[in-house]
């Protein structure tokens, strides 16, 4: 599990381990370290092992490689865990997380109880003050979108529903967005990393899943209560073509959008 949204599954995993274990390696995205580190921040013996991709650990953490063997001099114990285990481990449990966290012999309820958001950072700051000059200190929607998961949505067809990629107060750390998060009046995404920050935070956004994103998603796995938008299915088309603008614009914020 390498993406963003795994990493932020994870915390009460390499929690629990950090204090069962002297000290921890938790292969992690180049591109996801400075947020992985300040998401275990308060754990001194967790270190990160960056990496690029998936191809570079298929080639360093094989059984049998240089890596792995060095890592067994030094007194660690190597744990593939989820899809890299390569066993049936999606059997444990009928969801992928709780599965994951029993595969590693951590109770699944961890995943919420371990969590723990670092406090706002000076940069999620200046973005919610950004967010709140560009709306004029008016309710605003927050919208996170990927055209790789059939969700694409057109430009803001209102001032104040706003895109997470927006220039004006864009971040490359997804946990910077907590307080832009927190204050906004809905938030529209798949299943996401996103989704993770606000259920595993707990920042109590209304929130509209948009599970045509992603079909296999359960209801049931997100313990903040969300709209849950199941339709049209995702046959190829992006989420912009399945509305006209007008609609879209209803569909993100009822009653606010002509």
């Amino acid at each position: 599990h390498m993406g963003m949204g795994d990493m932020l599954v994870m915390r009460g995993l390499v929690a629990a381990l950090s204090a069962a274990c002297e000290s921890v390696v938790l292969v992690c995205r180049r591109a996801y370290v400075a947020a992985v580190s300040d998401l275990l921040s308060d754990l001194p013996n967790v270190a990160l092992l960056p990496v690029v991709d998936d191809a570079e650990i298929v080639r360093r953490f094989a059984p049998n490689t240089n890596t792995v063997a060095e890592f067994g001099r030094r007194g660690y114990r190597f744990m593939p865990l989820g899809d890299w285990a390569r066993d049936n481990w999606r059997a444990l449990d009928p969801l992928w997380t709780r599965a994951l966290y029993k595969h590693a012999g951590v109770d699944p309820e961890l995943m919420y109880s371990g969590f723990r958001l670092p406090p706002p950072s000076p940069v999620a700051q200046a973005m919610l003050r950004t967010v709140l000059r560009i709306t004029d200190g008016k309710p605003y929607v927050l919208v996170h979108d990927d055209p790789r998961f059939l969700m694409l949505l057109p430009p803001a067809c209102d001032d104040h529903v706003l895109h997470v990629n927006d220039p004006r107060f864009y971040s490359d750390n997804i946990l910077d967005y907590q307080l832009v998060l927190r204050h906004a009046a809905r938030f529209h995404c798949f299943d996401s990393s996103f989704a993770w920050v606000v259920d595993l935070g707990g920042l109590g956004t209304p929130t509209t899943m948009h599970l045509y994103a992603r079909q296999n998603t359960p209801p049931h796995v997100w313990r903040t209560p969300m709209d849950l938008l199941h339709a049209p299915p995702a046959d190829g088309r992006r989420c912009s073509d399945m509305y006209a603008d007008p609609d879209l614009g209803r569909a993100l914020w009822p009653g606010r959008v002509a």
